[in-house]
């Protein structure tokens, strides 16, 4: 299968599917492109793109892949990335 990563991607992702043609858009020069431009082609999404998150739903991902069909569309939930506040240290008086 050929797999078209949007640029935001993160670049690991490429080792977990050796075994397809993955390209990213910024390779290929497409990523000016508008929707319309893409009309053939099954677009899986992620609710994500921080690695640290989307790397524990990698089963799930591929799963959607393989299954994807031109013209389809399909949402993978990751969650999402939450910045967590620094604690202030505070020094003992």
């Amino acid at each position: 299968m050929k797999a078209l990563f949007d640029q935001n991607v993160p670049h690991p992702w490429q080792k977990y599917l050796t075994a397809h043609d993955v390209k990213r858009a910024d390779e290929l020069g497409w990523s000016e492109l508008t929707n319309g431009d893409r009309r053939q082609i099954a677009v899986v999404c992620m609710s994500d793109n921080h690695w640290p998150i989307v790397r524990r739903h990698i089963p799930a991902i591929v799963d959607a892949l393989k299954a994807a069909q031109p013209g389809t569309l399909t949402t993978v939930d990751c969650g999402a990335f939450a910045l967590r506040k620094r604690q202030k240290h505070h020094p003992l008086s």
